[in-house]
């Protein structure tokens, strides 16, 4: 065995191809070549310590999935069905934290612990992905549905600072856009997790013929549904004496706010906006 074979792969990725694993991915541009490149580089590496399982079959499944995305994303290829509507989604991978660091090995195979690969490197290769398809779901009147994730994480704030990481989430956000439209055929784009906030919920998104929704109001319409079952239900002796919606300055508790205002007009709400004012 190699005596480099005895660091952990991450150090020797960094050690023998420097020039493919530096501190930061470039988030500029969509790369297949040097995804390519750095799952070669990984396959050198794994074969030279013979530490790990055979990892051919999950190599072969990884490099099948960045062809089909960058070939779906430039139009090269097209889905079997066109879809009704795709759900943004950033990933949760953080270089130095581990917690997340195998969540990419779902949909590619080689990103996992199994093979020594850490968060820090997967987050470097598929911070080079374009927006890609990672799961689809039942298809509904001839057309089906996707989750589609874009190369954002936490991660992109500390290399690029606050103003070029909103600006660069949002370029990302609409290119998703563009190809939910334009290579999928959707109508209707939800965006998730912290996609709303960096996106002015959705109003940075420009593309004729694409709806764009955060689920807000999926949220909202559960609540008010509660709320009605509730008071249906009799479960309140007294009835419902008085509703609280905490929260109520946030774009969610605005509108449950609202909602419930117009079921319930006669009963008091006790609306607080911010968490220090819960107990008042």
């Amino acid at each position: 065995m190699h005596a480099s074979a005895r660091l952990p792969l991450t150090a020797q990725l960094e050690k023998a191809f420097p020039d493919l694993w530096p501190p930061a991915p470039d988030y500029l541009r969509y790369d297949r070549d040097r995804i390519l490149r750095c799952l070669d580089s990984i396959d050198v590496v794994l074969r030279r310590s013979g530490d790990h399982h055979d990892h051919t079959a999950a190599l072969a499944q990884t490099v099948d999935f960045v062809e089909r995305s960058f070939a779906l994303y430039e139009g090269r290829l097209t889905t079997r069905f066109p879809a009704d509507r795709v759900f943004v989604v950033p990933n949760r991978i953080v270089r130095d934290d581990p917690t997340h660091g195998s969540e990419p090995a779902e949909a590619m195979n080689l990103l996992d612990a199994a093979y020594g690969v850490d968060s820090s490197v997967s987050q470097r290769i598929i911070s080079h992905l374009p927006p890609a398809i990672i799961t689809s779901y039942e298809m509904s009147g001839g057309r089906q549905g996707h989750v589609v994730a874009v190369p954002v994480s936490a991660d992109i704030v500390r290399d690029l600072g606050p103003d070029r990481a909103v600006a660069r989430t949002r370029e990302m956000v609409q290119d998703a856009a563009l190809f939910a439209r334009s290579k999928l055929g959707a109508r209707v784009m939800g965006l998730g997790a912290t996609l709303p906030a960096l996106t002015r919920h959705g109003g940075t998104v420009r593309v004729p013929g694409l709806v764009t929704t955060t689920g807000h109001g999926g949220t909202v319409h559960l609540i008010r549904s509660l709320a009605r079952d509730i008071a249906d239900a009799g479960t309140c002796p007294r009835g419902i004496t008085r509703i609280g919606v905490l929260g109520a300055a946030g774009s969610i508790g605005a509108s449950t706010l609202a909602a419930l205002f117009h079921d319930f007009p006669d009963t008091p709400f006790t609306a607080p906006a911010h968490r220090e004012q819960r107990d008042e």
